[in-house]
């Protein structure tokens, strides 16, 4: 997404509920300022050439693409659900704010001989949508092994062959390698 002004970008942190600045560092955005690639820095780096580029009239973008099976976090979730709710056309007619969400091998929109291809799907259907048709709430833990002095459980409800829950129990081995006595008292 991009933000065409300071103001705007305070505005969809707060719409958001997140800082754009700083998810950008912990989940590895791309930061451009006017098309110019930024180096990956720290919130304090990003927060500086906001402040000089929006003065200078610059546009800041974030960008992200998430591959298939890659964890999509919450704060990202945050940041696509602010971009449906707020992003406007290429003119950031009302907000300040352009963005796009597209899922696949097609990142534009397309008009052929076929017609109308609206890749961003934030133009198409609402954020509700789009998070059950193509975001994965499930958590897939995979084990294969366990450790020495680990104990697995695995419990199978209805017996569907599906684990239902999977426990894990570590046990802990210590050794004594001195007593004492006082008062006719041992104490390890």
């Amino acid at each position: 997404m991009t933000f065409k002004s300071a103001d705007a970008e305070a505005a969809f942190d707060k719409y958001a509920s997140v800082n754009i600045s700083e998810v950008a560092i912990e989940n590895g955005y791309t930061v451009y300022v006017n098309n110019l690639k930024l180096e990956a820095g720290s919130l304090l780096d990003y927060a500086d050439h906001a402040k000089y580029s929006y003065a200078d009239g610059a546009k800041i973008t974030y960008e992200k693409v998430f591959r298939v099976d890659e964890e999509v976090k919450d704060s990202d979730l945050s940041v696509i659900r602010g971009i449906f709710g707020m992003a406007d056309d290429d003119e950031y007619t009302k907000y300040g704010v352009n963005g796009s969400v597209y899922v696949g091998t097609n990142s534009k929109d397309v008009t052929n001989i076929y017609g109308y291809y609206a890749g961003d799907k934030s133009n198409e259907m609402s954020f509700k949508s789009f998070k059950d048709e193509y975001i994965n709430d499930t958590v897939d833990k995979k084990w294969d092994v366990s450790d020495d002095g680990e104990w697995v459980k695995i419990i199978d409800n209805n017996g569907d062959g599906i684990a239902d829950y999977a426990f894990l129990t570590t046990f802990t081995l210590d050794k004594a390698v001195n007593t004492y006595t006082d008062n006719d008292k041992s104490t390890l």
